[in-house]
């Protein structure tokens, strides 16, 4: 017991041994060094001064002191309290130091920064007094001038007012000319401040507002929906050339349309592409017109077997019907193919009052709403494809027996890329600048129409960084929005939709595309348009 208590006496020496070791390696604790003057960091003009005063605490007396000037004169100081201010004749943020040394060597430090600017002569707001259209942006430049002879672009530090903001609206350095009855001048004023207070400038710029520029006139709209009015008011066949549905046997007879419906809903097609700034002259593609006529009879046929829930694009062979028989050869087989490559629209109602059945340009409204195609807007992109050039329609209504209920089947052929690709930058809908609220009518059921942006994808790409803003004019607000991109392969890509939730007549929206990303670099930009929306009658 003796042995072991000895041996824990030794080892407790040896740890208070180490002890007293290591603290003589750590040397003697610091002192402190206090700038009391200035208390905080301090920003002045070049040329001015600074006083410095300050004191050493929690050591030994005397202390002894340096002063660190970067940027001043003198550049340093021994003394506690330096007698003379400090000179900055140089603009920059310099960082001033105390270092106070006690009797036992002991030191502490303390800091100060002094940010020195350059004094401002004045700045210019460039352009000066321009012409902005109304519905147009500009883009402000501020530059500041010093009294050493330079200068400094400071557009982005700038702040901006405008004189009417029921005629000009400011985003940053940006100026929208809102759209109204009448031209005016709008003083726009930017003031900028570099550094310190009373070390401002002020300048302004006069916008004169000027007419509107917009892709058509409300005149030039009206003369091409007059060129391209329907002129069919309800559906028909050619006389004689009525479809067969016989179902027993399946020798039906796809029928033909009366070619002026035909017409009518290139026609609307057409219309669309014309506001959208696409090229607005699609043809009929006969050889498709059959084949779109017997993919109609095929979606009819499996209608009145009682399918209603099937792939209408890949529709298969109605009951009955054999492979290699006279019905598939003639009829399925290109209908099938004709389904794969066409917009479809169907429905139904009570009775057989075939005046409920949608006319042709009907149908292409609907295919342009895509109310219920949330995720593609597939129809409407289809319509858009600038590279179409050919299209063509098919269609089926007839009475289904003892249901006493009419169904009706529609394609639109799209499948078609044999047009030179137009030169564009973007494609909207609703498109820039007026447009026809009969162009733009939300579904019966009171649903709103989404709103899209496509881009040309050789330049740009819209991505999930991509988003919109919407603002209305009429009381200044910025409307809630969700914006989706779209999935790909559908037509026009890449295309996002959003929604305003709203297309009032009288009114105009404001649209920004915020983070389109341009391919070349990968920069990004936003593009600002406006819509207001109007009857043609």
């Amino acid at each position: 017991m003796r042995f072991l208590a000895a041996a824990a006496s030794a080892l407790l020496l040896v740890l208070a041994g180490c002890s007293k070791d290591d603290s003589d390696d750590d040397g003697p604790p610091p002192i402190t060094a206090v700038i009391d003057t200035p208390a905080a960091n301090v920003s002045i003009l070049v040329g001015d001064s600074v006083s410095f005063t300050g004191h050493g605490a929690d050591g030994r007396e005397p202390y002894t002191y340096l002063w660190t000037f970067p940027g001043g004169t003198p550049g340093s100081s021994t003394e506690e309290d330096p007698a003379a201010p400090v000179q900055f004749n140089t603009a920059g943020v310099y960082n001033v130091t105390l270092k106070a040394t006690d009797a036992d060597g002991r030191t502490g430090y303390d800091s100060v920064t002094v940010s020195v600017y350059k004094i401002l002569d004045h700045i210019t707001l460039t352009p000066v007094d321009p012409d902005l259209a109304q519905g147009s942006t500009l883009d402000f430049t501020v530059t500041a001038y010093f009294t050493d002879a330079t200068s400094l672009n400071v557009t982005s530090s700038a702040l901006y007012t405008n004189g009417d903001t029921t005629r000009v609206r400011m985003t940053n350095n940006r100026a929208l000319a809102l759209v109204g009855p009448t031209l005016t001048d709008v003083m726009i004023t930017a003031d900028y401040t570099h550094g310190v207070a009373g070390n401002d400038g002020t300048d302004t710029s006069t916008i004169s507002t000027q007419d509107p520029v917009v892709r058509w006139t409300k005149a030039q709209i009206l003369t091409r929906w007059n060129q391209l009015a329907a002129v069919e008011t309800t559906v028909s066949y050619v006389t004689g050339e009525e479809p067969s549905m016989t179902v027993n046997g399946f020798t039906g007879d796809e029928g033909q349309l009366k070619p002026q419906m035909i017409t009518d809903g290139i026609n609307r097609a057409n219309m669309y592409r014309y506001l959208a700034g696409l090229p607005n002259g699609l043809t009929e593609t006969t050889a498709e017109t059959v084949h779109c006529q017997k993919g109609a009879h095929v979606l009819d046929m499996l209608e009145l077997q009682g399918y209603t829930t099937y792939d209408r694009h890949n529709p298969f062979r109605p009951d009955g019907v054999a492979i290699g028989s006279l019905y598939d050869v003639n009829i399925y087989i290109p209908g099938e193919k004709a389904c794969g490559e066409s917009n479809i629209m169907w429905g139904s109602f009570t009775g057989t009052d075939y005046s409920y059945v949608p006319t042709l340009p009907e149908c292409v409204d609907g295919w342009m709403d895509d109310f219920g195609n949330a995720t593609t807007l597939g129809h409407r992109r289809w319509i858009l494809y600038p590279e179409l050039n050919t299209t063509t329609f098919g269609m089926i209504w007839a009475s289904h027996g003892a249901s006493v209920h009419t169904h009706y089947t529609c394609l639109m052929y799209v499948w078609d890329d044999s047009a030179t690709t137009p030169s564009y930058d973007y494609v909207a809908y609703p498109s820039e600048g007026y447009y026809p609220k009969q162009c733009f009518e939300d579904p019966d059921d009171g649903q709103p129409v989404l709103w899209s942006f496509s881009v040309n994808s050789d330049l740009y790409d819209l991505d999930s960084l991509t988003s919109v803003t919407v603002v209305r004019q009429s009381d200044n607000a910025t409307l809630p929005i969700t914006t989706t991109v779209l999935l790909p392969n559908y037509g026009i890509t890449p295309t996002i939709s959003f929604n305003p939730n709203e297309s009032t007549v009288g009114e105009t929206y404001y649209v920004t595309i915020n983070n389109i990303r341009l391919k070349s670099n990968s920069s990004r930009f936003s593009y600002s348009y406006w819509v207001s929306f109007y009857n043609m009658f």
